[in-house]
């Protein structure tokens, strides 16, 4: 397990990344989408709307490790 939270963000970033990439190309060779690229950035920018409930949950939204992740989950979605 990765124990720095920033260079496991990244981790997650890419496997999100690439693992919606994926399914988007099978969806699009299935027929049922018409732009892979598109639905990998739809499926892939979802995450803030599911971390910040699951670490509000667990009690880790004010903790260090829980603002990064928070802040990770952000930029995300914010940057170009």
């Amino acid at each position: 397990m990765i124990s720095h939270p920033v260079a496991f963000g990244h981790l997650a970033l890419g496997a999100t990344l690439v693992g919606g990439l994926l399914f988007s190309a099978f969806l699009q060779q299935a027929g049922l989408v018409g732009s892979a690229l598109l639905m990998a950035v739809i499926i892939s920018t979802t995450s803030l709307t599911v971390v910040l409930p699951v670490l509000k949950e667990s009690g880790l939204l004010k903790t260090d490790y829980g603002q990064t992740l928070l802040t990770g989950a952000w930029w995300r979605i914010s940057s170009p």
